[in-house]
């Protein structure tokens, strides 16, 4: 097939391997702050609290990238969609940079009290359960598999059960 747009593609690649990037940040980020938490290190909370900021900066990146691609280019059909999920993506792996956030202003305000054994471990099982789903994700997103996206909220009812 003649690509008739090569620079064009080449910027949705780009968008498509910089929201891979994002997720992936997530997946190591996820049992990081699970470990912050249960071990209540301060200084590893205030690394990842500081490096929130690039996340956010990266993100909004990739959402202007993405809204000028769509302005300049006029993408249609699989282009539109892939551009689209990058604007949905986007937002919703820098909440959970800021969720990953929240639990490390949690691992401070519990600082010095001891977890009961029973929560330490469902916060485990969460923390993994979060990880793994978030795995799926990024590689569902990079093989552009549609079937393994439909299985993620089967995966996500569970991590609620969890939550609940």
């Amino acid at each position: 097939m003649n690509d008739h747009r090569p620079e064009f593609h080449q910027e949705l690649e780009g968008l498509r391997n910089d929201i891979a990037r994002l997720g992936a940040t997530i997946v190591e980020l996820i049992p990081r702050v699970t470990d912050i938490l249960l071990t209540q290190d301060l200084e590893g909370a205030e690394y990842v609290l500081r490096g929130d900021a690039e996340i956010d900066a990266r993100a909004l990146d990739v959402e202007e990238r993405a809204l000028t691609l769509m302005a300049l280019q006029a993408p249609v059909a699989s282009d539109l969609r892939q551009v689209a999920a990058c604007l949905k993506l986007a937002p919703e792996i820098e909440r959970s940079a800021d969720l990953c956030c929240n639990i490390c202003k949690a691992a401070r305000r519990v600082y010095g009290h001891n977890l009961d054994p029973k929560l330490r471990g469902l916060i485990q099982r969460m923390s993994d359960q979060a990880t793994q789903e978030y795995k799926e994700v990024v590689e569902a997103y990079v093989a552009n598999d549609a079937v393994r996206a439909a299985a993620l909220r089967d995966m996500d009812d569970y991590l609620d059960d969890l939550h609940r």
